[in-house]
């Protein structure tokens, strides 16, 4: 399995924010996609203070922030996904609304990109119902703020396959951090 080198993330509030950071500042290429430009516009200053303040602390050279920064793109078209290794959703916790989300999002992808879902609560299985190919589809539940937290939740549903755990455990692996894998029922 190869490494991934372009994500989407579709939701660029506070999770969504905070996982593309940590992708970016892994030498990931991240486009996060969200559906209200206000909501990205604030998610891109997150991005630039964030970044600025690694550089005041010393943790980043201001070339490796610039480089960084220039890895992240945003768009309000989901078709901007397109390309993706792995798309990582991060909306609303409604099921209503991720079912919705992850069957347009089969439409923009490739049937070999990788699914996955920062649900906090729900069950992927569920998430997944509506989908054509439900066994791409994983869970990835980051703890806030997920730029900082190391621990990622990831979530196996009975139909989820194993080449799209072994994906996602590999991203993680990418952008250091520490992935524990859980079952697919309430609260994992």
């Amino acid at each position: 399995m190869s490494a991934i080198n372009r994500i989407a993330v579709i939701g660029a509030g506070t999770m969504g924010g905070g996982i593309a950071i940590s992708a970016i500042c892994s030498g990931i290429h991240v486009n996060m996609i969200d559906a209200s430009q206000e909501t990205l516009e604030r998610a891109q200053a997150r991005v630039q203070k964030y970044l600025n303040r690694q550089v005041e602390k010393g943790r980043m050279t201001g070339d490796a922030t610039a480089e960084a920064e220039a890895r992240l793109t945003c768009s309000t078209d989901l078709a901007e996904a397109a390309g993706s290794d792995l798309v990582v959703e991060a909306v609303f916790e409604d099921l209503a609304i991720k079912q919705s989300v992850f069957r347009e999002i089969e439409r923009a992808v490739a049937t070999t990109t990788i699914l996955a879902t920062n649900t906090s609560a729900l069950k992927v299985a569920e998430i997944g119902s509506k989908m054509a190919l439900p066994e791409r589809l994983c869970g990835m539940h980051y703890f806030s703020p997920a730029e900082v937290n190391p621990i990622v939740e990831v979530i196996k549903a009975e139909n989820t396959a194993p080449e799209t755990v072994a994906a996602v455990l590999l991203f993680l692996s990418q952008c250091k951090k520490e992935a524990i894998e859980c079952k697919d029922h309430s609260g994992f």
